[in-house]
């Protein structure tokens, strides 16, 4: 398995790792090297995601393999695939992505200053809460936005505490927003799908995992998906939602 990314001094570089079986087929995972790269073409891309450079075919990796080895069968990573999801997810749906602008606002606001991220850290100790962080919304890994919203649901009244101190520029319409019932219910809708989606994600990326059982974890996330569309879960998340709301 290959994948490329760029490291924090902005150098490409491939990832090598070989997947394996036994005679009794448990699977093994076995992390060769990182190969510093210039070039992002090829089999730089072969990491069996939808790249054109993977999935091509006549001239991608994938057919390129199937011509030496006939039964190496191009799979799309059931992991990229949630990922895709999720954002196709937080695209189409307007609240949905406004919201997560705003989140991403908080995070510039509150933690990249350090004065305000220590006023952030005495309030939550001046409620008796544990001093958490804002978390960033990562751009590739979208289930781990789980964490991103669990933070500002739970921290919420505090995070308007901090606004409110702060008093300046666009803080006036964050304050706003936070503030309404909408954005407190889409959170926590949102929180909700994400807790599913980061469940599936974690048990997509084990080592020993085979395809059985990542399509049978699958159609587990996708009927609690389902379950969650009923009227039953909507009034829970509706009510509990109010709850938030009113504290």
């Amino acid at each position: 398995m290959m994948d490329e990314s760029a490291d924090v001094s902005r150098h490409e570089q491939v990832c090598l790792v070989i997947r394996y079986t036994d005679d009794q087929f448990h699977v093994y995972e076995r992390f060769i090297r990182f190969e510093r790269t210039s070039c992002t073409t090829g089999e730089v891309d072969q990491c069996y995601d939808s790249a054109s450079a993977i999935r091509a075919i006549y001239k991608g990796i994938a057919a390129h393999l199937i011509q030496f080895i006939p039964i190496a069968l191009y799979i799309h990573c059931n992991g990229h695939i949630l990922n895709l999801c999720l954002i196709d997810l937080s695209e189409v749906v307007v609240p949905i992505r406004n919201n997560s602008s705003i989140i991403k606002s908080l995070y510039h606001l509150i933690e990249v200053s350090a004065k305000r991220h220590h006023i952030f850290d005495d309030i939550q100790k001046q409620a008796g809460l544990a001093s958490i962080p804002l978390k960033q919304l990562c751009d590739t890994r979208w289930s781990c936005r789980y964490e991103s919203l669990t933070v500002v649901l739970t921290h919420c009244a505090e995070i308007i505490t901090v606004l409110k101190e702060i008093g300046v520029g666009d803080v006036f319409i964050m304050l706003h927003v936070m503030q309404t019932f909408d954005f407190i219910f889409h959170i926590h809708l949102m929180s909700e799908v994400f807790l599913l989606t980061n469940i599936l994600s974690k048990y997509l990326q084990k080592s020993d995992v085979s395809l059985t059982q990542a399509l049978t974890q699958v159609k587990m996330t996708i009927a609690s998906l389902k379950w969650m569309r009923s009227e039953h879960e909507f009034n829970r998340i509706w009510n509990e939602t109010g709850y938030l709301y009113n504290k």
